[in-house]
């Protein structure tokens, strides 16, 4: 009997802690708005702000040539 009580005890717990806020995977949150940037003549490249304008600008470096527009969605 305290095998049983036991283990539901311990299923409980992990079963609380799986949905307690701050477990659950994070969703990517556009929110926060986008940087894009894109070399001349090139499609543009849009990245979540929170990464950065660096990420934007050396995707749209690969894609074509100086100069590189940049902007915030």
């Amino acid at each position: 009997m305290n095998q049983i009580r036991k283990l539901s005890t311990v299923l409980a717990v992990l079963s609380l802690g799986a949905l307690a806020p701050g477990c659950a995977p994070k969703l990517p949150d556009d929110s926060i708005g986008r940087l894009c940037a894109a070399a001349e003549h090139a499609e543009e490249h849009c990245v979540r702000s929170d990464q950065g304008a660096a990420a934007a600008w050396s995707q749209a470096a690969v894609d074509g040539e100086l100069p590189i527009q940049m902007w915030a969605k």
